[in-house]
This record gives structure tokens, sequence and C-alpha cells, in this order.
């Protein structure tokens, strides 16, 4: 997959493979845009397809389009000779910042069985930073280490319940309901405080 941070200008081409059965040999020409987060085109990639016309080959610029974290699209136009253009299917590139949060490899190194489409992982770990940060006090230093494992916890969690029914089945037939941040994730965020002394 192909994941940069903000500021990086990439070297290597962009390889994007088909995800159905295209007939390249239909096209004649190709065309590269770039989405950032906020929907805004940035111009200035070059396109091609492969002599083999199996995959396109997108070429970054001199400098850095990647001014912002977040999820970035990348659209490619394939036209005919008759002047007929169909859309690629749309290629997600997250842009990560370095803030204290998780990053994609951060989060690999803790959850070995984590989403292996980058994009897909960096939707989840971001939603999962937003409702952490809702929830928990607002910070005024550094992001604690409890943090970032309420939003590792909360990031396996939602990808849990998005491959789940409510009600998952345990051992012995037992059900367990998947609630969208459970006690252990809030106690991360916010510890309870021993009450009235007791241990």
């Amino acid at each position: 997959m192909t994941r940069y941070y903000v500021g990086d200008s990439p070297v290597h081409v962009t390889v994007l493979p088909p995800e159905m059965s295209w007939d390249f040999a239909l096209f004649e020409s190709t065309t590269a845009t770039l989405i950032d987060p906020e929907g805004v085109s940035h111009d200035g990639l070059t396109a091609s397809i492969t002599n083999f016309q199996e995959e396109v080959h997108v070429t970054w610029p001199k400098g850095s389009l990647l001014d912002k974290p977040g999820l970035w699209m990348l659209r490619v136009d394939l036209t005919t000779t008759e002047g007929k253009t169909e859309h690629f299917p749309p290629y997600g590139i997250p842009v990560e910042q370095e803030d204290g949060w998780h990053t994609i490899d951060s989060l690999r190194d803790e959850w070995r069985d984590a989403p292996l489409d980058d994009a897909q992982l960096f939707v989840l770990m971001q939603s999962a930073k937003d409702q952490c940060e809702t929830f928990a006090p607002a910070l005024s230093g550094p992001v604690p280490l409890r943090y970032r494992q309420a939003q590792a916890m909360q990031t396996r969690a939602l990808w849990n319940a998005g491959h789940t029914n409510q009600d998952q089945f345990g051992a012995n037939g037992l059900t367990v309901t998947a609630f969208p941040m459970d006690w252990q994730v809030k106690n991360l965020l916010r510890p309870q405080r021993a009450v009235g002394g007791f241990f």
C-alpha cells in the first residue's frame, strides 16, 4: 500500500492494479488527479498505462502536494481514441502526521491481525482517535500512553463491530453485545478515582 507523512515528496511511482476486469487496450491516454481530505483537486501528477496494459503508473511531481493529514484520494481517468472517458476505481492514500497518537506502523506493531488495507486501517484509526478525543479530558500537553492504548483498543472494536452483528456469539452459545466504546476504553481515558477511603 501507499502511505506518506505530511510534507513528503514521493519518490516512487504509485502503481494501481485493476480492481475489476479492465480492457486497457481500449484506452489511448490517462490522467491523474490528487484530491485532498477537504475535496480540493490538485494537478501535477502524470499517469500512464504499462506496456502489458495490466496496471496504471502514477508519477508524482517535484515538491510536495501532501500538505495536510488525512485520507487523500487518487483519481485516474482513462480516455479512448474517440474521446470517451472512464474513471478508474479511486485509490486512497493515507497521509499521517506525528502528533503523539498512533500511526499506521505503530498500531500494526500492537495489532498483528490489523486489516491489510492501509487506507481502511487509517480511517478506523482516525475515527477511534476522534472518539477518544471527544470522551477524554482536553489535552494540555503530550498525548499520554494510555490515550494511545485506548485508541488501539477502540480501533479494534470499530473493526469488529463492522464485521459482526451487534450480538456476537461467544463460547457455548453465549451472546456478547458489542458497544461502541466499552468501559475499559473509557477508563483509560477517564480513570476512576477511589471514593470514600476504599482501597
